[in-house]
């Protein structure tokens, strides 16, 4: 295929300046000639013999037009170093003027060479090869693939602007197979193209190691790192002791809570304490009696009273550190087990809440979140806010910022790279989204950052992992059940208990000033108490209590009636009364 026959031509500006000046200059010599037409016919055709003369000015002021392209023409040829006159190289017989276009090093008698660069020249004739970022399979520049390559636009600001860049991400992403990463330079005019290992669409989990002690969950806290998926280099890991916080976001079938609760199961390896508020009040439901598992909510009121309890265990850390430090003892620091909440589908969690909630009682709850992001960090509280919606409001900004990295399963929307991602990698993200297909679920985007502390994105494959909530059954794919097997015989059931379950002692709270009506005094004989009877103020000053001994993790008869596990658990109404049973099989 010729450069002609692959040239955009969607509009005249964007051609190049020798282009549009050879064809102004045609209209112009079209329009000079005009008078000559008209020779002969004299004072018998007044009208036609104006709109020659008319042309014929108009033709100067196209020539003038057209002798500043070729003037702009010229200069780029000049600052190429004759490069642009190899581009028209391409459309001449083989072998004719390519050393003067390519440059020492560069050998065009490579297939994929000289494929990229009539791909280049058919996206803008400004486009010129960076000899030093080719790279070839085998170091072989004549015969090998290309592994990387760089192009520069002769144009300033070529690269402004993410219409081009996701017109050229287009353009380059696929002609050499997939597993390619385009970066664009808008300051220097160039992009680096860089070929890595294509990304599985079906990654097992390895087999975590599983701490058996508080003692050594808190001794391996600072180097401990959780992996998240398999990216094109290997294992993507996150350091919860650098990245406290984490944001996962992905429509529904992108496989964002199969991609969560896979990494869930690395926490419970490495001896966290988990919490989960679970916004459809089924995802986490199969982890309560999971070891290490202290509570999890299922309703909007328990939701309050579980993050409150993490609040609470939060409080307490901060008052024994600040004690022991006065002493002169900083051990607390170390000797701090870790702490992880679970945010499901939160920001449909907070939507409802402030639909159902007075404006002082979301007040107390967001008090609660924002010291739990803000502070957490530094005792060892984690969270991990997953999500599908990113409509305004629905997540505050400020918190936002407070999850310094951000996994998108599936493509995403252009809200969730709006609100989701930072401002300067929007682009970047959107264009590699573009490229993860639906039928690839736990296909990821994840914010990254190097050494220096520049963010990008990159693509990664979402861990598939055996969990308490996932069933080992026949119609696992076979490359699947035997990993699952194994993980479940090697990690998850060697996951010891080491920390109780907690909740909270389960009665309406008294007034707190006397004087005052009792809210909750026709409830008091009902025999149960209705969370969503409560203020969230008076949810706020229910008893913590644990369900097992803290020392021997031994279950406590007299605690069961606060248990949600608990056959005579108080929380919700007995069968029977107004209750109706409808069968069901």
């Amino acid at each position: 295929m010729t450069p002609e026959s692959d040239r955009d031509t969607s509009g005249f500006a964007r051609a190049s300046h020798q282009s549009q000046a050879l064809c102004l200059g045609c209209l112009a010599a079209a329009g000079l000639l005009a008078p000559v037409a008209t020779l002969g016919f004299g004072a018998d055709a007044p009208v036609r013999t104006a709109v020659s003369w008319v042309a014929a000015v108009g033709g100067l002021g196209l020539m003038y037009r057209a002798r500043r392209h070729w003037k702009a023409h010229e200069r780029m040829r000049a600052a190429a170093g004759g490069a642009v006159d190899v581009f028209a190289g391409l459309a001449m017989d083989a072998g004719h003027g390519r050393e003067a276009f390519t440059g020492p090093g560069l050998d065009t008698s490579n297939p994929s060479v000289m494929r990229l660069l009539r791909i280049a020249h058919s996206i803008s004739e400004t486009l010129v090869p960076v000899v030093g970022e080719f790279a070839f399979e085998g170091d072989d520049p004549a015969r090998g693939e290309l592994t990387a390559y760089g192009l520069r636009s002769l144009q300033p600001g070529f690269f402004a602007t993410e219409a081009t860049k996701s017109r050229i991400n287009d353009a380059l992403a696929t002609p050499f197979g997939d597993g390619w990463r385009i970066d664009f330079d808008s300051q220097l005019d160039t992009l680096v193209a860089t070929r890595g290992a294509a990304v599985p669409s079906l990654v097992m989990p390895e087999m975590w190691p599983v701490v058996q002690t508080r003692e050594e969950a808190a001794r391996n806290f600072p180097r401990l790192s959780i992996a998240i998926g398999m990216g094109e280099n290997g294992p993507i890991r996150i350091k919860p002791k650098d990245v406290p916080h984490r944001e996962v976001v992905g429509a529904t079938g992108g496989g964002k809570s199969v991609a969560v609760r896979a990494e869930l199961m690395q926490y419970f390896a490495a001896g966290y304490r988990v919490f989960a508020v679970d916004g459809k009040g089924t995802d986490y439901s199969p982890f309560m009696k999971f070891p290490n598992v202290s509570a999890v909510s299922s309703n909007l009121h328990e939701h309050v009273l579980v993050i409150h309890l993490v609040w609470l265990i939060l409080k307490q850390r901060q008052r024994r550190g600040t004690e022991m430090s006065k002493r002169g003892d900083t051990s607390w620091r170390e000797t701090m087990t870790p702490i992880l909440l679970v945010l499901d589908e939160f920001a449909s969690v907070r939507a409802n809440m402030k639909a159902l909630f007075k404006p002082r009682e979301i007040q107390l709850i967001e008090r609660d979140m924002v010291d739990l992001l803000k502070v957490g960090r530094e005792f060892r509280v984690n969270a991990i806010l997953a999500t599908q919606d990113m409509k305004a409001d629905t997540v505050p900004s400020d918190w936002l910022d407070m999850f310094k990295v951000v996994q998108s399963l599936g493509k995403p929307g252009p809200m969730v790279v709006r609100k989701a991602f930072p401002e300067q990698i929007q682009g970047e993200v959107a264009r590699l989204g573009g490229t993860i297909s639906p039928k690839t679920p736990g296909r990821a985007l994840v914010t990254v950052a190097d050494d220096s502390g520049r963010v990008s994105a990159q693509i990664y494959q979402s861990y598939w992992s055996y969990s308490p909530a996932e069933t080992i059954s026949d119609n696992l794919p076979p490359s699947v059940r035997p990993n699952w097997e194994q993980f479940k015989r090697e990690v998850s059931d060697r996951i010891p208990r080491l920390y109780p379950r907690l909740w909270a002692s389960l009665e309406y709270p008294m007034p707190v000033d006397p004087a005052e009506k009792d809210p909750y005094e026709e409830y008091r004989d009902d025999g149960w108490v209705d969370l969503a009877k409560m203020a969230v103020a008076d949810i706020h000053r229910l008893t913590p209590i644990n369900l097992e001994d803290a020392a021997t993790l031994n279950y406590i008869p007299a605690n069961a009636a606060n248990d949600p596990l608990s056959e005579t658990y108080r929380g919700v109404e007995p069968m029977g009364g107004s209750s109706t049973v409808i069968s069901d099989w």
